[in-house]
């Protein structure tokens, strides 16, 4: 029985929450589609079982086990995902949390998610210094890492670099092969034009013949939307099942009807989706050459099919991996790029940085795009942010999470993840701390020209900015003295409704 046990004085069960919704380690795993309605999952100190019971609902293999409220050793057993969710944080033995990741790695066939509590991210002020953690008022420990540190204490442990998915989120696979397949997935919605990107390869087909039943108009109409999709012939493997089980019952075979389907496809829509992959796979080599580039052998099926179609070759792809990074390293291009996406109204360029909404990311250049990508490859998934933010002397990323950005004139950043790519350093910061109340000032930079609310928050922007007696340095005034400046100047603040 794996000896997860509270010692006389630190009772771990009060850590357990009821949840109204999965916790973030559950979406991820769901979003990233490394859980899947085929997957089996062990909740590996469940708690209450909300996850367990969230993911029945939607027809998931899922069981839990927990030394407290689960206890029952009968649902233990090997399965294709495994998370160890906020468990290590709450365990105030280092030697038992090294035992507990080994144990939940143990039950993997494919992929364990790991996540634990950051520094930043807890209330301490009901807490004393216990050990390497904090020991709770209601006698439960705490113990907060930071990105890196949790991030080395699963590598060392279990000799498997892991995935960061996700502010204190990470997934370790026991497959190459899922991990290449996860990344590219989670890449996959940057997509950035490649400077000067080589013609794709021209598909030719035979002309369409006027004798084609009906059964097999219905197949190469399906063909066509998933060429449009891959832009290039399938595999076989590619085939939805219902499509692979006609073809099977048609009088011709996988590559006359794709042909045929090719066919009916206009060439300048193959081409944009041709460099919409060779984009894709430039940006994905880029990061692997920044985290470490994978052999050809260690890529999905499916990716490999692309590098041989659209790259040419391996190699080709690797070395044009290594020239886009190289690009994204270019301070000055960036800085240059920057300013061209502020002159389209896509962001806001100011001391040294390059702040922007994330709705306006696809607008951005590539360099840009893969800046983001980088950071997004050391803390994993930040897409639910609201601003982001390019530090071009420093070499670091933020993302800005400001829940009331879309209705609030004066919205509230509640927190920031800072990433430093020179050191590989996640900082996760509290915004709401001991009260505090930080604003985002001048909201109408980030908005298009012609968003509903533009024209009153630019009035209103405008206004403020010019008070004499603030300072709108950095992060701008505090909220006492803005506040006080405000009720003072007898500016009024809009009121929006969300747009």
């Amino acid at each position: 029985m794996p000896n997860i046990r509270a010692t006389a004085e630190v009772e771990r069960h009060k850590t357990a929450i009821p949840r109204s919704s999965v916790s973030a380690p559950i979406f991820l795993l769901q979003s990233g589609a490394v859980i899947s309605k085929d997957s089996s999952v062990l909740d590996y100190g469940c708690g209450r079982g909300d996850d367990v019971e969230a993911l029945k609902k939607v027809q998931i293999d899922a069981r839990g086990w927990d030394p407290h409220f689960s206890p029952n050793t009968q649902y233990l057993e090997v399965c294709d995902v495994v998370n160890l969710g906020f468990v290590l944080n709450v365990i105030e033995d280092r030697d038992e949390r090294m035992e507990a990741l080994r144990l939940a790695f143990g039950y993997a066939r494919q992929c364990l998610s790991v996540s634990v509590m950051l520094i930043g991210k807890g209330d301490l002020s009901n807490s004393r210094p216990y050990k390497d953690g904090f020991l709770t008022s209601r006698n439960t420990f705490q113990k907060y890492y930071s990105q890196g540190e949790i991030c080395d204490f699963i590598a060392n442990t279990l000799e498997v670099q892991p995935v960061a998915a996700g502010p204190g989120v990470f997934f370790v696979f026991r497959d190459e092969v899922a991990e290449q397949r996860y990344l590219f997935r989670r890449q996959s919605g940057l997509r950035q034009p490649v400077s000067s990107p080589r013609k794709p390869n021209t598909f030719k087909g035979p002309k369409r013949s006027k004798d084609i039943s009906k059964a097999n108009q219905n197949i190469i109409n399906e063909l066509e939307r998933l060429i449009r999709e891959l832009g290039r012939h399938p595999d076989e493997v590619e085939l939805p099942d219902k499509l692979r089980k006609k073809i099977s019952r048609s009088l011709h075979a996988l590559p006359y009807l794709s042909n045929l389907a090719f066919k009916e496809i206009e060439g300048p829509e193959l081409h944009e989706t041709a460099l919409r992959k060779i984009e894709s796979l430039t940006l994905f080599f880029a990061l692997n050459a920044f985290s470490g580039q994978k052999t050809y052998r260690e890529l999905p099926a499916e990716l490999q099919r692309d590098v041989r179609v659209f790259m040419g070759s391996h190699q080709r792809a690797i070395s044009d991996g290594q020239a886009f990074l190289y690009s994204i390293g270019d301070t000055d291009k960036l800085i240059e790029d920057a300013h061209s996406a502020e002159a389209a109204g896509a962001g806001c360029v100011k001391e040294g940085k390059f702040q922007f909404h994330v709705n306006n990311l696809p607008l951005l250049s590539a360099r840009l795009q893969g800046y983001v990508a980088i950071g997004q490859r050391l803390a994993g998934d930040l897409s639910d942010a609201t601003l982001m933010r390019i530090h071009f002397s420093s070499k670091k990323f933020s993302a800005l999470y400001i829940p009331d950005f879309d209705t609030s004139a004066l919205p509230r950043v509640v927190k920031r993840v800072k990433v430093s790519f020179q050191s590989f350093d996640v900082d996760l910061i509290d915004h709401t701390e001991d009260g505090k109340v930080r604003l985002l000032y001048f909201r109408s930079r980030y908005l298009v020209n012609d968003h509903p609310h533009f024209d009153l928050q630019n009035t209103f922007d405008k206004e403020i900015e010019a008070l004499a007696e603030l300072d709108f340095w950095g992060e701008g005034p505090d909220f006492r003295s803005f506040s006080a400046a405000l009720l003072g100047s007898g500016i009024r603040v809009p009121i929006f409704q969300s747009p």
